[in-house]
């Protein structure tokens, strides 16, 4: 959907040089308390040199947190 809102001009990229793995701590920051409240085991492993993108990094974000939201979503508690 996000997609075909941004194909379509409806939302404005902000594209920069941006390291992902700053992106994905950011993203799992944000989802690891409810990773912690359901009781399951949450690590991010990245690798040991910079990935560097030409991206927006708003939306790198929204799309890690959604993966993760999901991924906590639909693993059992504990």
């Amino acid at each position: 959907m996000e997609a075909t809102r941004a194909g379509a001009g409806k939302i404005r990229l902000r594209v920069q040089t941006v390291r992902l793995e700053d992106v994905l701590g950011r993203a799992a920051d944000a989802c690891r308390p409810e990773a912690e409240r359901r009781r399951q085991d949450f690590k991010v492993l990245l690798l040991p040199t910079p990935t560097v993108l030409e991206a927006d990094p708003d939306r790198l974000h929204q799309v890690a947190v959604n993966l993760l939201t999901n991924a906590i979503k639909y693993t059992p508690e504990g």
